[in-house]
């Protein structure tokens, strides 16, 4: 069975090369880690013993940074962290982690390379990366796999139900248990194939990051440089392409209801933000780019940020929080990490990937709108003081969901420290 899944994804990766070539010259994107991820040599370890935690990019990584001393402290161990992307690597080096790799490609060669010298009592996977051959070849060393803060959104289950029975198999054999977000991701689970036993609650990693520390410097950088001390913040926060023109759209018919409207653009992907530039270009909004930023005044209108760990600083300083990924079809994008600073959050319709976060703080600070037009006639209610914004559920919210993600810490370091002794 695994040479057959081998076959497969071999030829996958080929049918997949030109497009990541294209994206390598283009973009930019695989120069550090596309070679890495093949394990031609064996990395070394050391003669430690690692609780290996992989979660698949940025946000993930983030995530988990906030169970990961909770782990080390009731197990003993160091932890070892995979990741996928670039910026995912990044951040586990600048976090509490051990050690940081690439995920190795899912091949058989590659897997059995990295695993060699590697001493690992649990794997932890964030969220839903179902690898078969990592969790085939970490089965056979005997060591037990976790989903944990495991999602299914509603597009990738109707991709995951026709192959029922093969995930069935796999959850059945090389999954110890899938920790879900939400009762609704657990009934996914088990649709598509998870045994029933296997899947319960773990609440949300994500709603425990509630610290609201931000880079100062970097915040009175902006408030100098750009002269925001006597304006109203709109923060475009993880826009995709087609959402940008849309949200520019907004602040232009604003502008003209409130003068002083300064926009921060963050797109979701730095690398876009030539793509970004055009658009305020075109319809004359003067901008630059916060790498740009020296120290002088600037006489804008707007601000591009084309790099990464700012988003929680920037959130410190606005007036209007704008969530991108809800009005294409993305899926959304963590609107909890905004709401903490009290600012009105607004989203649009297409939050899939947070069903919980929508279910729970719309209304609960968050503002919910269908599209662009309901989006613009919001921002005006809010600025107008016509909304009213509580938030009065989520200090119990955020109670009850770290309880839950407790109780799956406590489980997995038992297990941990059964096999251990």
């Amino acid at each position: 069975m695994i040479i057959v899944y081998n076959l497969i994804i071999f030829l996958v990766f080929l049918l997949l090369l030109p497009k990541m070539f294209y994206r390598f010259v283009k973009e930019g994107k695989y120069k550090d880690n596309f070679f890495k991820r093949f394990y031609f040599f064996s990395p070394s370890f050391g003669n430690r013993q690692y609780l290996w935690i992989h979660a698949v990019s940025l946000g993930e990584v983030r995530s988990v940074r906030e169970i990961v001393n909770q782990l080390k402290l009731r197990t003993g161990l160091p932890v070892l962290l995979t990741t996928v992307t670039e910026t995912g690597y990044t951040e586990g080096l600048n976090g509490d982690f051990d050690k940081v790799f690439y995920l190795p490609y899912d091949f058989s060669f590659s897997i059995k390379r990295f695993m060699k010298n590697l001493n690992f009592q649990a794997l932890l996977i964030m969220e839903t990366e179902i690898w078969p051959g990592l969790l085939y070849h970490v089965n056979k060393s005997g060591r037990p796999s976790y989903i944990i803060n495991g999602r299914i959104s509603s597009k990738a289950f109707k991709q995951y139900l026709p192959f029922r029975k093969i995930l069935n198999m796999i959850f059945r054999k090389r999954m110890s248990r899938i920790y879900c977000r939400t009762e609704i991701d657990r009934k996914r689970y088990v649709e598509i194939g998870a045994p029933e036993e296997k899947t319960v609650l773990g609440g949300n990693i994500k709603l425990m990051d509630n610290d609201c520390r931000i880079d100062e410097k970097y915040r009175d950088r902006l408030i100098e440089c750009l002269d925001l001390i006597n304006k109203k913040i709109f923060v475009a926060a993880s826009t995709h392409s087609g959402e940008d023109e849309l949200l520019i759209d907004v602040f232009l018919k604003l502008k003209e209801k409130v003068p002083e409207l300064f926009l921060i653009l963050v797109p979701r992907h730095p690398e876009r933000k030539n793509e970004v530039l055009k658009l305020l270009e075109e319809v004359r909004i003067k901008t630059i780019f916060s790498t740009e930023l020296k120290g002088n005044k600037e006489a804008v209108d707007s601000l591009v940020i084309d790099e990464i760990g700012y988003l929680k600083t920037i959130y410190s300083i606005s007036d209007i929080i704008v969530i991108g990924g809800s009005f294409m079809p993305i899926g959304g994008h963590n609107i909890f990490e905004a709401l903490i600073y009290k600012a009105p959050v607004f989203y649009g319709p297409h939050m899939d990937n947070f069903v919980d976060m929508d279910r729970i703080f719309t209304g609960n600070g968050g503002i919910k709108v269908s599209d662009i037009d309901e989006l613009y006639t919001a921002i005006v209610n809010s600025l107008e003081g016509m909304i009213k914004i509580d938030h009065y559920e989520l200090e119990q919210v955020i109670e009850d969901n770290n309880n839950l993600v407790d109780n799956m810490v406590a489980e997995i370091a038992a297990v941990v420290n059964k096999e251990k002794n």
